[in-house]
């Protein structure tokens, strides 16, 4: 290609130079050139005239400003930040071809400021325009927009950006409370846990890999790739997949953000079912019949069906949520009402339809974190209360002598809507957590455990960046955590699965092995 923009004699040039690649030619390297089918045959000297009917010939190539570059009819003549151009081949998003100095590819968005530019996925993540803090930047789809916290985009469902126990007042907690020591459960030997993470080390079409963990030991057994599953093509970070206890799958929610160039149609975006069986590495995506738009909430009720909320639009607003009961052996949706979110954030119900956990009969639902989102401020819990009259409600900082509440669980008690979380201990000046049990009303609030060497996943300097993962079976409570081990720059930190009777208070913390660095991995589920 480089003797195609010299000025080499012609038939050096022509040596040098196929189909293909002839757009490349400088003029003082241009042939005449007629074309038969797929042959080409050469005249003599050339001419611009002559070239250009060439290009016609091919397909119809045209001048970038300037006339130093050509591009083919598929694609567009982009700046490259050098005073020149590039060629970008069309995308499915015309608006999004060029962008700042270089080009997005099919199934991007331009996210384009003074400061800078980056190309975003379209299925799973938009582009935040700058605020003066912050420049324009790619968010995954289920967070907003936001100047605080590490990377700018927060999470209103479960929170992954914390400053731990440094700018607010935390409400005492006095409790007699017999710290077992670790390694003290029994565990069955068949017990077994699954956990989906994005690893780092894997190719993109391979990241998301399904583990199963001995309980007993921490060994990783199996770690296979999750198969077809189509939803993060980038091999990124994903939100949160649902645990079915009673069918041993995972769920995943989205809707279709890349077909018709991103435009949302008239009777709204197709929502999708994902279901993963974590033995087998298979995926399975069904469309969802009666309900479309983005899922933003999701918890198993007690009677296998899924408690679902999904964005409520009207032109091209979101002005609330759909709750609808799903179904997931049919993928059929019936609907549980709506409501309106309110003017802002600063009313309890804006972020209702981001819920996680439900009631033993689905009927009220559950979202904690913050209330002001994009401020990180104000943590509490949102009550939703479906029926006739759907309403929200906001209760305060509930996790007394702890920091804040980072999970959430319902603890299977028949009626009872009695919770466990894990919650970074004041007494621990490391801040590892103990596992809590609590109720809304807080007439039930005790430490169950407290889990030594057990962090959210940190970033250097950056505080905690990451999600957590949680699953309850009767009395049995597990945590993928991570262990830190002092080291370079956290090198050494791992994963690890933390083991708790409920009942009995005994507790364990497992590494898991082999060991991969904390880093290297983005926790997506875990389920037992």
């Amino acid at each position: 290609n480089n003797h195609c923009n010299t000025s080499l004699p012609f038939t050096d040039c022509l040596g040098h130079c196929s189909e293909s690649n002839m757009k490349n030619l400088q003029p003082l390297c241009l042939v005449a050139i007629l074309v038969f089918g797929s042959q080409i045959l050469l005249s003599s000297t050339a001419t611009i005239g002559s070239f250009m009917q060439y290009n016609t010939a091919l397909g119809g190539y045209h001048k970038c400003p300037g006339g130093e570059q050509s591009c083919s009819s598929d694609e567009t003549c982009c700046k490259d930040g050098n005073d020149g151009y590039l060629c970008c081949e069309n995308t499915t998003v015309p608006s999004s071809t060029c962008c700042g100095d270089g080009c997005c590819t099919d199934y991007e968005t331009c996210c384009f400021d003074p400061k800078g530019w980056e190309c975003c996925l379209q299925q799973n993540t938009y582009c935040v325009q700058g605020d003066g803090q912050r420049p324009s930047r790619c968010c995954p789809r289920w967070t907003v927009g936001c100047p605080s916290g590490t990377v700018g985009c927060c999470d209103p469902a479960q929170p992954w950006q914390w400053t731990i126990g440094n700018t607010r007042t935390i409400r005492e907690h006095v409790q007699e409370f017999e710290k077992l020591p670790t390694n003290t459960i029994s565990v069955a030997a068949d017990k077994v846990a699954y956990a989906l993470v994005v690893s780092g080390w894997r190719s993109q079409n391979q990241a998301l890999v399904a583990l199963t963990i001995d309980m007993g030991s921490g060994k990783v057994t199996q770690n296979i790739p999750v198969k077809d599953f189509d939803d993060d093509p980038a091999g990124e970070s994903t939100r949160e997949f649902l645990w079915d206890s009673n069918r041993k799958v995972f769920y995943y929610l989205d809707a279709n953000f890349t077909a018709n160039a991103g435009d949302r149609p008239a009777t709204g975006r197709p929502a999708y079912l994902y279901t993963v069986n974590p033995v087998t590495g298979a995926t399975t995506k069904v469309t969802i019949q009666g309900t479309v738009d983005f899922p933003t909430g999701y918890a198993m009720n007690e009677d296998g069906k899924i408690i679902m909320a999904s964005e409520n639009i009207q032109d091209d607003n979101v002005v609330g949520f759909k709750f609808n009961s799903l179904d997931p052996t049919t993928a059929v949706a019936t609907s549980l009402g709506m409501m309106n979110r309110g003017s802002s954030e600063q009313d309890g119900s804006y972020y209702a339809g981001y819920h996680r956990e439900c009631n033993a009969n689905g009927t009220t639902l559950y979202r904690f974190g913050y209330k002001i989102v994009t401020q990180q401020q104000e943590q509490g819990l949102a009550v939703t209360t479906l029926g006739q009259s759907i309403g929200t409600l906001w209760k305060n900082e509930t996790s007394l002598g702890h920091d804040y509440f980072m999970t959430i669980n319902r603890i299977n008690k028949g009626t009872s809507d009695t919770f466990v979380s894990l919650a970074p201990s004041l007494k621990d000046p490391k801040r590892s957590l103990d596992v809590v049990e609590w109720n809304v009303d807080e007439s039930i609030y005790r430490t169950v455990a407290s889990l030594e060497n057990a962090h959210p996943p940190p970033v250097l300097n950056e505080g905690v960046l990451g999600y957590l993962a949680t699953a309850i079976s009767d009395d049995m409570y597990a945590a993928l955590v991570v262990e830190v081990v002092s080291g370079p720059i956290g090198a050494l930190d791992h994963y690890a699965l933390a083991v708790v009777n409920i009942t009995s208070g005994k507790a364990q913390v497992l590494a898991l092995e082999p060991r991969d660095i904390a880093g290297s991995w983005s926790i997506s589920g875990l389920g037992m």
